[in-house]
């Protein structure tokens, strides 16, 4: 289970009781969870404070479905229970069959066909310092949806490089991450709007 946290001011304007946290769900549990594994989704709950309204609540939590891709050996890959020496190419999408493991269509799919505006993508070799796929996230970078980047990010040149492949955010992960003083650091060099600091419980 992982909780990530960061900055909305690059979102658009807050409500003054508006707060928001973004979770993400991986690994099986029931057999609804298995279904939608890690690789599916990555929802937002916009909470804010119920507003009285002619006898009625309104301000409702809105969710925003963002796509995963887990990315390993140039290939985007099913992530189940962190078995990632076990981890298959994915083989279709939302009944759409693709090339197998084929990153790219993928993400078309998550945008063209199931109308996803952001994608979130994990290079699992960066993550297991391993030689990062820049060219792969340059590829995704350049598509129409804005792209989080979880790279095992591990400095300050990591984050820049990450963004100078034209990634909308950087993940900073706690799995990953020094220390925390190196991600204060961070978030002044990149900025920390484009930052999110993902929490493994």
């Amino acid at each position: 289970f992982k909780v990530l946290c960061f900055s909305a001011r690059a979102a658009g304007p807050r409500t003054r009781n508006q707060g928001r946290t973004r979770t993400r769900h991986e690994g099986p549990g029931t057999k609804d969870a298995r279904k939608h594994s890690r690789q599916s989704t990555l929802s937002r709950v916009d909470a804010r404070r119920p507003e009285k309204h002619d006898g009625a609540y309104r301000g409702e939590p809105r969710l925003q479905i963002i796509g995963v891709l887990d990315l390993l050996g140039g290939l985007a890959v099913h992530a189940r229970a962190g078995a990632r020496d076990r981890y298959a190419p994915v083989q279709n999408a939302a009944g759409w069959p693709i090339d197998p493991g084929n990153a790219r269509t993928l993400a078309e799919i998550y945008t063209d066909v199931l109308g996803i505006s952001q994608i979130y993508a994990a290079d699992l070799d960066g993550i297991l310092h391993r030689r990062p796929q820049d060219d792969m996230t340059r590829g995704l970078a350049s598509l129409s949806a804005p792209l989080w980047l979880d790279a095992g990010i591990r400095s300050v040149d990591d984050a820049r490089r990450a963004i100078a492949l034209g990634v909308s955010r950087v993940i900073v992960g706690l799995e990953t991450l020094p220390s925390f003083d190196l991600l204060s650091d961070i978030c002044a060099a990149v900025g920390g709007d484009r930052v999110a600091f993902s929490l493994d419980l």
